[in-house]
């Protein structure tokens, strides 16, 4: 790839290495490169940051090692905005997936806290 830092590219790229390749260690390289390039070139972009995060854990098959880059990717978001409930929201959801439940039900309870319409 050219363009180290060209997010679109990176995100296409590693969602390929994700669903058809079966190297998770190189799928992490991946990811992280991408969360850099997000950092790098969209760094005030919270949305950018929950949304890659929550394709990519709806599509890793509940393995840990992706579900940590992708909880690294929601922590940058929440701390762009860190009243945003449907962030904390993912963050549960993600934490569910990796059978923390009890630490899941905290961050609910947090996030609707921030839900104006709870």
């Amino acid at each position: 790839m050219k363009d180290r830092q060209n997010v679109e590219g990176l995100r296409i790229y590693s969602f390929y290495l994700l669903t058809r390749e079966n190297d998770l260690d190189y799928v992490q390289e991946k990811l992280d490169e991408l969360i850099s390039a997000m950092k790098y070139s969209e760094q005030n972009n919270a949305d950018l940051f929950y949304n890659m995060a929550k394709l990519f854990s709806r599509y890793c098959g509940r393995r840990e090692s992706i579900l940590k880059k992708t909880l690294e990717m929601l922590n940058e978001a929440v701390m762009l905005q860190p009243e945003n409930a449907d962030y904390h929201s993912e963050i549960a959801h993600q934490k569910c997936m990796l059978g923390e439940y009890n630490e899941a039900y905290n961050i609910y309870q947090k996030a609707s806290t921030y839900d104006e319409t709870n």
